[in-house]
């Protein structure tokens, strides 16, 4: 199935890498969104929508993630794991 990544709200969040990838039955697949802290911002929350893309009559589903950070700490690069299901 292959998904379009996309991100709305502030400015301080952009995909890292393409935004358009495939993922395979029973496979996993990684995107990289890299955030730039900008203490002066103080809505520092963005919507990333991964839209699936109609392929042989099927339309995989949409996923929405809220993306928030606080800027507490001093850690340039996080990763963190987030699982759904597909089908």
């Amino acid at each position: 199935m292959t998904y379009v990544a996309k991100i709305e709200g502030c400015k301080a969040y952009m995909v890292d890498g393409d935004a358009e990838f495939v993922i395979e039955s029973k496979k996993s697949c990684e995107v990289k969104i890299k955030y730039v802290s900008n203490v002066n911002v103080n809505n520092n929350a963005a919507t990333l929508t991964l839209t699936g893309k109609a392929a042989n009559k099927f339309t995989p589903s949409t996923f929405i993630f809220l993306l928030k950070s606080n800027n507490l700490g001093r850690i340039s690069e996080k990763s963190i794991q987030v699982t759904a299901n597909l089908y």
